[in-house]
């Protein structure tokens, strides 16, 4: 699984290019432009657009959801067997921590 360091300098590279689409286009823009000159703004727009989203989602993947996500796979591993195990235990109160003693 990859580390939420490792998908940094990705997310780096996504926001430049973004960054360099954009000044671009607000650099043609600033003159009178052609047809042809402005369907490749509108391409870069889209494509920074694009760039700018995959970033957004990357950064909303928090180290915490990743664990999870780990936790979860591992949990599947122990199978039915396990759980059967456990709901027994909660049935009859015998898992968890013990209850702190109020003297």
């Amino acid at each position: 699984m990859n580390e939420p360091t490792d998908q940094l300098p990705a997310l780096h590279n996504k926001i430049v290019r973004a960054h360099a689409d954009v000044e671009y286009i607000a650099s043609l823009l600033a003159a009178p432009i052609s047809e042809q000159t402005r369907k490749a703004c509108l391409k870069r727009a889209q494509r920074a657009v694009k760039l700018l989203h995959n970033a957004a989602t990357a950064l909303s993947i928090t180290p915490a959801s990743l664990l999870g996500s780990i936790g979860g796979r591992k949990t599947a591993e122990r199978g039915p067997d396990y759980f059967r195990k456990i709901a027994a235990m909660r049935k009859t109160r015998a898992g968890g921590r013990p209850r702190k003693n109020e003297d």
